[in-house]
């Protein structure tokens, strides 16, 4: 290589190297897997409102969320092949023990690819210890509208359906996986708020 080839290869893998680093901070403010949730008065508020569903789980057991009539519950929208989804598991697992009045629910979107024994084992690899359903018929992500995940709604359940038929109310809905302290004060603050 002769001296200008050396300097066009130089401009290149520079020009490569800013356009990297560039497209990385680009997607990290505005990804919404990058983004953390926000704990704003005006951020808890009433969503969307949710008609009863029966989902099976991978336990045998089907799940309805009149089931948890009276609760909150934290409702997450998964799939196996969701990297970021994995992240919300951790905060899950940290959250359960000092959060025993809430249910979490975790749904698979993708019963094509999600099985119940790939579910099964993807249970047991995430130390998943809560409740993980399929929605067989896509009910949920049509209902909810969900276009990214993970997707996760804090929601209270009715102790009977409203005038429209509905029995959860979604006071809180992000997508992406939460962080722990940030997420758990807003959960606190949607009891208090909603409770």
């Amino acid at each position: 290589m002769n001296l200008n080839e050396n300097k066009n290869a130089i401009i290149i893998v520079m020009g490569f190297i800013i356009i990297s680093i560039t497209l990385a901070a680009l997607l990290t403010f505005f990804n919404p897997y990058g983004k953390n949730i926000a704990v704003n008065e005006e951020d808890i508020r009433l969503y969307m409102k949710l008609n009863d569903f029966t989902l099976p789980g991978i336990d045998g057991k089907n799940y309805s969320l009149s089931d948890y009539k009276g609760q909150f519950v934290i409702l997450d929208l998964m799939a196996t092949w969701c990297e970021p989804c994995k992240r919300v598991y951790a905060v899950f697992r940290d959250m359960i023990p000092n959060s025993p009045d809430v249910a979490f629910l975790s749904v698979s979107i993708d019963p094509e690819t999600d099985t119940v024994d790939v579910l099964q084992t993807y249970a047991k690899e995430q130390n998943m210890t809560w409740p993980l359903l399929i929605d067989v018929q896509y009910e949920l992500l049509n209902e909810t509208k969900t276009e990214f995940i993970p997707h996760i709604m804090i929601l209270k359940v009715l102790t009977s359906p409203d005038a429209e038929g509905k029995i959860g109310y979604v006071y809180y809905s992000m997508i992406g996986p939460p962080e722990y302290q940030q997420f758990t004060k807003t959960l606190d603050k949607v009891i208090e708020k909603y409770g």
